[in-house]
């Protein structure tokens, strides 16, 4: 409701867990009952430049790729 059209929401936590990441966008998606998208953050201007799924968000898991990092899960959404 607080997003324009033609706006995006950023979804991000640092978490590996399914409950706390996919999970919490699926259940917001559905409540809203509004057409969103989940943009591909690897297109230019956006947030990282690698992808595990675009149709879901990104998720990392501690060490991957690289062995510092922790692991998280972000979505970036496309209001129309």
């Amino acid at each position: 409701p607080l997003v324009r059209p033609g706006g995006c929401l950023l979804y991000a936590t640092c978490s590996v867990f399914k409950d706390e990441g996919i999970h919490q966008i699926d259940a917001f998606l559905q409540r809203q009952g509004l057409p969103s998208r989940i943009l591909d953050p690897a297109s230019p201007g956006h947030l990282l430049p690698l992808v595990d799924n675009p149709s879901s968000g990104v998720e990392r898991t501690p060490g991957r790729p690289d062995p510092a990092c922790d692991g998280f899960f972000y979505a970036l959404l496309h209001k129309p």
